[in-house]
């Protein structure tokens, strides 16, 4: 299992690629714990439970669109912040230095220009947060319905 877990937008977090083949994933990660046919949306999702981790690979061609972290990979880190260690508004407020127009739909705060999702963060509920790293043009779809976000530190 890696433990590199610095996240590198539009390319991955540590030797993890967005592109990459579920073999290709699991020579960095290991095997998954668990693999499931999302039916209505023919995508192929894993679960590794050890580190909090899901991989999303698309339905067209496998590769991984997506990645998905939650506590307690206290290691995940954006410009030297571990987003899931550190308190909620510095973790937010850091990526909005480097994308400061969010935006959010369903209590997900998109960073399109980072190609990250968090949840949980701007309203600093423990139970809920989670970052996700995805592909070019994953959220392109629900972007109309979007609205934009407004960061509020505490």
């Amino acid at each position: 299992m890696q433990a590199d877990w610095v996240f590198h937008p539009y390319v991955g977090v540590g030797q993890v690629r967005l592109g990459m083949t579920p073999d290709e994933v699991a020579a960095v990660l290991g095997p998954p714990d668990d693999s499931e046919l999302i039916v209505d949306m023919g995508e192929i999702r894993e679960q590794r439970e050890q580190a909090a981790l899901q991989a999303v690979y698309s339905a067209d061609d496998k590769r991984l669109v997506e990645l998905g972290f939650s506590p307690p990979i206290a290691g995940l880190e954006f410009d030297g912040v571990p987003l899931f260690a550190a308190r909620s508004d510095e973790a937010l407020g850091r990526v909005i230095q480097h994308d400061p127009s969010p935006l959010t739909i369903h209590g997900f705060v998109v960073f399109f220009g980072l190609g990250l999702t968090m949840t949980g963060f701007h309203d600093d509920d423990e139970t809920q947060k989670a970052v996700t790293v995805f592909a070019k043009g994953r959220w392109d779809a629900v972007k109309p319905r979007m609205q934009k976000f407004v960061f509020l530190p505490r």
